[in-house]
This record gives structure tokens, C-alpha cells and sequence, in this order.
């Protein structure tokens, strides 16, 4: 099989001149003055399309952020409420240690010994879990 020496591309089609290339195309509408006016600059403006920039109405929004902090401070309050609790249960404070503790206010002619009698059995508990209304 014999090669054909004729290119198949002609040389003034590769190798184009340069005034060609660097001249513009006046036919172009890129060229156009764009600064020339027609229209008044008085004319009123286009009514701005609103975008909504959230998946959720700003009313929505806002009353969602509302009920957060609710439940939040609601949490927060219960977990102040327990913490008070637990340390009013546990801490030795609140503890009856020994019968020097107990004293009663209001009684002149009970001795400490009847007292005694009566709350002798909570020595040793906390002063919250003491039945007063079964010890009268």
C-alpha cells in the first residue's frame, strides 16, 4: 500500500496570516456600544422578587426558637429541681446525729426525756423524711 504525498491539509488553511487573526470581526455585537441609553432613567423599578433564604417562614422560625428556650429552661429547671433534692436527701446537714439535735420550741412542760421518748427513733435519719404528724 502506497502513502499519498499530497497533505490532506492545505498550508494556507494550517498556517493562516497573522493580520488575520489579530483583526476583528466588525460584524460582531459584542462590539456595540453598550453605554448609549434608550430608555429614561426615570422609568420605576422592577418589583424585587422576595426569596425566601429558609426552609421555614420566619413566624415559623421564630415560634420554633420560642418553644426551644421553653423546653430548654423547663429541662434546665428539672435538672436544678433533682440536683436540690438529691442533696437535701444525702447531706449530713439535714441529718439527725445525735439527741443534743433534736429540740423542741414552744413546750414548757414536756422534758427532754418524753421528747426523747417520742423522736428517739429518728436519730440518724434526715429531718425530711420525719413523719411529724405521726410523732404529735
Amino acid at each position: 500500500m502506497a502513502r499519498n504525498s499530497s497533505p490532506t491539509i492545505s498550508q494556507e488553511e494550517l498556517y493562516t496570516s497573522v493580520d488575520e487573526a489579530v483583526r476583528p470581526d466588525l460584524g460582531d455585537t459584542r462590539l456595540v456600544n453598550l453605554d448609549v441609553e434608550d430608555e429614561s432613567p426615570f422609568l420605576r423599578g422592577q418589583k424585587r422578587v422576595s426569596v425566601r433564604r429558609s426552609p421555614l417562614p420566619k413566624r415559623t422560625a421564630h415560634r420554633l426558637l420560642w418553644g426551644l428556650a421553653a423546653v430548654a429552661l423547663a429541662v434546665a429547671g428539672t435538672l436544678a429541681g433533682t440536683a436540690v433534692y438529691r442533696y437535701s436527701e444525702h447531706s449530713w446537714r439535714f441529718r439527725i446525729d445525735a439527741s443534743s439535735d433534736i429540740e423542741i420550741s414552744g413546750t414548757h412542760n414536756v422534758s427532754h426525756a418524753q421528747v426523747l421518748e417520742i423522736f428517739g427513733s429518728d436519730i440518724g435519719r434526715n429531718i425530711f423524711f420525719i413523719p411529724l404528724a405521726q410523732r404529735k
